[in-house]
């Protein structure tokens, strides 16, 4: 969708016609700040709705939060932005924060709602396993994204040699989607849409393998606060992570109206598909009711990311959290 176009449509979106699922929940509370954040994809993948919707049914406002969620094009456009000042907040890969972190990014990490990755490795049917991909064209957003690390490293994991693997920069998942579906490449890693779009053509393709299974530790997405701000708006931050936990379970536990939120913020998506896809969140659980980064999934995944050439050393956990 042309970027303009979704902007609009995500303002009539966010206005006050959606606030009727409020019914029941406590007035708004005086504001007592507010926060901009930044998501890493646009239109925003529906990965990161759970923050639309806290927005959108007003579960930051009665905090006492303004609160204004703005997409942007990727991880590294999020990070820019939050250290910019542009934002206060930045859902980003953990790979480009894990980066950003070694640098000495004056950036902490927060919380991780969306820590699961939700890749599907979708390929033809003649690839039965990860290691099979050898010397097969993949689809991948870009060389040294998430979406061709994780699936190098779920390579190396099932003993397949990554370095007879042909990556194929394609852009986001709708394009790899189409490359696969055109039979530019064999394979793609594609998230809860266009993963199980692409599986049901049961005649060409298959799941080969699901990245939360192969990979259950390893973090997906945090969410980044420059230092500053958690210095000088702990209370917002609180408020955020409050509002953002209700929005969690209200997700999980409302599939269909939480379809309809995302079909408002991706309106060009078949509603059927937001629904399974979003059902498929619930019965796994798919989004983290606390935002907690857990220390044994942050082990795994900067020791995975070393031990793979993406990183040369990481920070522990508990040098880099948000103390609030």
């Amino acid at each position: 969708m042309h970027r303009r176009k979704f902007l609009k449509t995500l303002s009539a979106a966010t206005s006050g016609a959606l606030l009727s699922p409020l019914a029941g929940f406590s007035a708004a509370a005086q504001s007592s700040g507010s926060l901009a954040m930044l998501t890493a994809t646009a239109p925003p993948d529906l990965v990161c709705h759970l923050y639309y919707y806290a927005e959108m049914l007003g579960f930051y406002k009665e905090l006492g939060l303004n609160f204004r969620v703005t997409p942007v094009a990727n991880d590294p456009t999020a990070l820019r932005g939050v250290l910019a000042g542009e934002g206060d907040i930045g859902w980003c890969g953990a790979l480009t924060t894990l980066q950003a972190l070694r640098t000495g990014a004056a950036i902490k990490v927060l919380s991780s709602f969306v820590p699961l990755l939700d890749y599907k490795m979708v390929g033809r049917k003649t690839i039965a396993s990860m290691k099979d991909l050898a010397g097969q064209p993949v689809a991948v957003s870009q060389v040294g994204a998430v979406s061709q690390i994780v699936p190098k490293i779920m390579i190396e994991a099932d003993g397949g040699d990554v370095g007879k693997v042909q990556w194929v920069s394609a852009g986001g998942g709708p394009n790899r989607f189409q490359a696969l579906v055109a039979g530019r490449v064999a394979a793609a890693p594609l998230n809860a849409l266009h993963g199980n779009l692409a599986a049901q053509m049961t005649d060409k393709f298959h799941v080969i393998a699901t990245a939360d299974k192969a990979l259950p530790d390893f973090l997906y997405t945090l969410d980044i606060v420059p230092t500053k701000v958690v210095e000088t708006k702990k209370g917002e931050l609180q408020a955020f992570l409050r509002g953002t936990r209700k929005a969690s379970q209200w997700a999980s536990e409302n599939v269909k109206e939480a379809a309809a939120l995302s079909k408002k913020i991706l309106p060009d998506v078949d509603l059927k598909e937001l629904e399974g896809a979003l059902g498929d969140f619930a019965k796994n659980n798919y989004w983290s009711r606390t935002g907690e980064v857990a220390t044994k999934a942050w082990t795994y995944t900067t020791e995975a990311l070393v031990k793979s050439g993406e990183l040369a050393n990481a920070p522990a956990l508990d040098q880099v959290v948000a103390k609030l």
